[in-house]
């Protein structure tokens, strides 16, 4: 099942509306992961749901424009690490103010 797929079946955080709009594969997703996370601390916001039966903390949830999100990541991102970089064409559309 693909991220989004699963995301949207889960209604992580509320919502079951998810697409992927930007993908990178790297070795050290984790380390990747705490970095962009800590960037966006300020924007992040918690949501609850219901994961089997209980209900759940979304707690990586962030609400910022996208390209701020894409910023941390990338920023986030040593050069030599960077491997199969994908993003969406249709990422545009979610520029939130």
């Amino acid at each position: 099942m693909a991220a989004s797929e699963r995301l949207r079946a889960e209604k992580y955080g509320g919502f079951a509306d998810w697409d992927v709009l930007a993908h990178v594969s790297i070795d050290e997703r984790g380390g990747l992961e705490d970095t962009v996370k800590a960037r966006l601390c300020w924007h992040g916001v918690v949501r609850q749901y219901i994961k089997d039966g209980f209900a759940q903390d979304a707690i990586e949830l962030f609400r910022c424009s996208f390209s701020l999100a894409l910023e941390a990541r990338n920023s986030s991102l040593i050069e030599n690490t960077r491997s199969q970089v994908w993003r969406s064409s249709y990422s545009n559309e979610y520029e939130f103010k």
